[in-house]
């Protein structure tokens, strides 16, 4: 009842964030942005970066607002008290060793990471390879909660691929992301004076072309980092590590 209750109160809170915490990354891509643009597009570029500061100031404020509202406050004290008035009892054995569990976990989070990345294909969609992404993310955090049930040396090597993988499909997502909010910039410009909004639209029609070239590079270099975290040796270290139990518990 506590997690349900508290679950959707901080991801209410969360959601207060994004909207400031994304303008802030866009607006530290700034240098870098200009550096993919000829001297002829940075104007362009200029100006729109203008309307995201001004932006950036408009959601600060209101994340402000709410941070200092009575209903933060009351979920951060409601949170408190719940973390100290539980009572802490034993529970029951469980039905099954936790070596057994871990390996159960994570033998269904590589499997679903090894079916999706071999699906991938240079036309995949950016969504399904977000999914992997989100995959790879899962399988990781299971291999580093449980990494002290396993040699250290072994386990380092796993997540070493995996690292390897979510790097470049992390930055894989954020073109994808950058690309979905510079379309959207161009589809809003429609009340921006003439010469403002072509400048605009120019710049970032060139950013988008550079944020694209440079996501279909990252397919190929993921195609070499699967390939390593799917090659027999590093096949052989997992089914070793997360083999299946057939013994009774």
């Amino acid at each position: 009842r506590a997690v349900a209750r508290f679950k959707k109160g901080f991801a209410a809170l969360g959601a207060l964030t994004g909207p400031t915490r994304d303008l802030d990354v866009y607006l530290l891509q700034e240098a870098s942005y200009r550096d993919r643009l000829t001297p002829a597009l940075q104007p362009g570029l200029d100006l729109y970066f203008q309307g995201l500061a001004q932006r950036r100031r408009l959601e600060q404020k209101k994340l402000a607002r709410s941070l200092r509202a009575k209903k933060t406050a009351a979920l951060l004290a409601d949170w408190q008290r719940c973390l100290q008035q539980v009572q802490q009892q034993p529970t029951e054995v469980a039905p099954i060793a936790v070596k057994a569990l871990a390996d159960q976990v994570i033998r269904r989070h590589h499997k679903k990471v090894l079916r999706l990345g071999l699906a991938l294909e240079a036309t995949t969609p950016d969504v399904e390879v977000h999914s992997l992404r989100i995959q790879c993310k899962k399988l990781r955090y299971a291999i580093e909660f449980f990494s002290s049930l396993y040699g250290k040396e072994a386990i380092g090597e796993v997540v070493r691929h995996l690292k390897a993988l979510q790097d470049i499909l992390g930055t894989f997502n954020d073109l994808s992301v950058q690309q979905t909010m510079l379309r959207q910039a161009v589809e809003s410009l429609s009340g921006t004076p003439g010469r403002e909004a072509t400048a605009i639209a120019a710049a970032l029609g060139g950013l988008q072309q550079s944020l694209f070239a440079e996501q279909q590079g990252l397919r190929r270099h993921f195609a070499e980092a699967f390939a390593q975290f799917s090659d027999p040796q590093t096949s052989e270290i997992c089914h070793h590590l997360f083999r299946q139990h057939q013994e009774p518990i």
